[in-house]
């Protein structure tokens, strides 16, 4: 296969992004516009899921979830009353001062009844890598590729994925969003060296990825596009989370539209910087 190599301007993107964008005829009801979760939230991080479940809500989405565990909920309800959130998952800890069991069997089982509803998961934002909550993560990944769900996997979802790389290894409705570490981590797991053409990556996995870093790269293997306009000078914490949140809205809009189905274009449209987004709606 020979790799196709593009140079697409944000101008260029928005164009193709126009054809994904549900138009706003006052006759869609609540959810037809996108439902998208977060599975993600524990006792150290709680900003992350929201800032990922309300950045897909702010950007289009319909409906925002949070599946977190149960230290995290209330922090996450207070910040706003935008998004449902359900605290299933549990932590080691969480389960020993409950004093009930909880199998992560049966814990991801619930979980799915939810995500059944929803267009997009998007796994890792604050999950941390407690060992069962891993371990519920990574029945939730199965189970989402047993029905076809779109997944976006960021943080430490990514964490899950360089566990056991299989789970996610040919499936082609996943997005990964990693740094440079978490790039360099998942090119050791997979093929044995930290680095490694992204194309090669993503060729070997089936999967389409966001590799965030100076210039984001973009590629699903077959094509790759590099966004090389400047973006901003700090790389604070939050900003993966909300361009994983963002992604998933999309990624939703996308499912509605599939002769439209290319990841990789509206992934470059999020990845430009957001000067250059309003220069172009304001000509």
């Amino acid at each position: 296969d020979i790799l196709t190599h593009m140079s697409l301007s944000p101008l260029g993107a928005i164009h193709q992004l126009k054809q994904i964008i549900p138009p706003l005829t006052g006759k869609w009801h609540k959810g037809q516009m996108g439902k998208v979760g977060v599975l993600g939230g524990c006792l150290e991080y709680t900003g992350a899921p929201y800032m990922s479940a309300i950045s897909a809500v702010k950007t289009g989405a319909d409906l925002g979830f949070v599946f977190c565990s149960r230290d995290a909920a209330t922090p996450i309800k207070s910040y706003g009353p935008e998004l449902i959130v359900i605290p299933l998952l549990r932590t080691t800890v969480e389960t020993q001062s409950e004093n009930i069991e909880s199998p992560p069997q049966e814990i991801a089982t619930k979980i799915m009844e939810w995500v059944d509803r929803l267009t997009v998961l998007v796994i890792g934002p604050g999950l941390g890598r407690d060992s069962k909550v891993q371990e519920i993560a990574k029945l939730v990944i199965q189970q989402c590729r047993d029905k076809n769900k779109i997944m976006v996997i960021d943080g430490d979802g990514l964490w899950t994925v360089e566990q056991d790389p299989s789970l996610i290894k040919g499936y082609g409705n996943v997005i990964l969003t990693p740094n440079v570490n978490e790039y360099s981590r998942l090119c050791k797991s997979v093929l044995g060296e930290g680095k490694v053409h992204l194309a090669d990556l993503a060729n070997t996995l089936g999967v389409t990825i966001v590799k965030k870093g100076e210039h984001d790269i973009i590629s699903n293997g077959k094509q790759e596009i590099i966004c090389s306009d400047e973006g901003g000078q700090r790389r604070c914490g939050g900003i993966g989370d909300v361009l994983a949140g963002c992604i998933g809205c999309f990624a939703s809009w996308s499912s509605m539209n599939p002769t439209m189905y290319d990841y990789t274009i509206f992934c470059l449209f999020l990845s430009s910087p957001p000067s250059e987004i309003l220069k172009i709606h304001l000509k």
